[in-house]
């Protein structure tokens, strides 16, 4: 069965409106969500204890560093 030119029009204008009327529920559903929760602030203490391990690591790293310079090379 051969389909004229005007089925074919049709056929095109009805997957274009499928595609808009699914484009604009994607938008609606995006846009229907939940604001993001904000971050949780960092107390002082927080921020001071993970300096501190920081410092200790880098502290740490430069004994292994300053050991393995003192090492005799073989």
């Amino acid at each position: 069965m051969r389909r004229g030119r005007g089925d074919l029009k049709e056929i095109g204008w009805l997957a274009n409106s499928a595609f808009g009327m699914v484009f604009v529920w994607f938008l609606m559903v995006g846009c229907a969500g939940d604001a993001p929760k904000p971050l949780p602030q960092t107390t002082p203490q927080q921020t001071r204890s993970d300096s501190d391990r920081f410092f200790e690591k880098m502290k740490q790293e430069e004994r292994e560093r300053t050991k393995a310079q003192e090492a005799p090379m073989p």
